[in-house]
């Protein structure tokens, strides 16, 4: 399954409008929207998410992740402090 499949999968899974998951990730609806229409999310938001949020937000970013061919060797980096990577912020 590719991104804007799983986007709206979880999406729709949750109940949720575009704007409901946009304020849920901190995003725009243009932006979930965009998610749904072929445009990829950044790795080191996927990541950051997968790392520090909980149930479907979580879920959908390692979904991601993993579906995408270009992030399929990334690896998120080790969070145990919760801070995000060194020239990230």
């Amino acid at each position: 399954m590719d991104i804007p499949a799983i986007t709206k999968e979880y999406r729709m899974k949750q109940g949720l409008t575009q704007q409901e998951m946009g304020d849920a990730l901190g995003v725009t609806k243009q932006t979930v929207s965009l998610w749904e229409n072929d445009h990829t999310p950044d790795a080191i938001f996927l990541c950051a998410v997968a790392m520090k949020c909980k149930g479907w937000r979580r879920d959908w970013a390692a979904a991601c992740i993993e579906a995408h061919p270009r992030y399929q060797a990334y690896q998120c980096p080790e969070d145990s402090d919760n801070q995000p990577p060194a020239g990230t912020a």
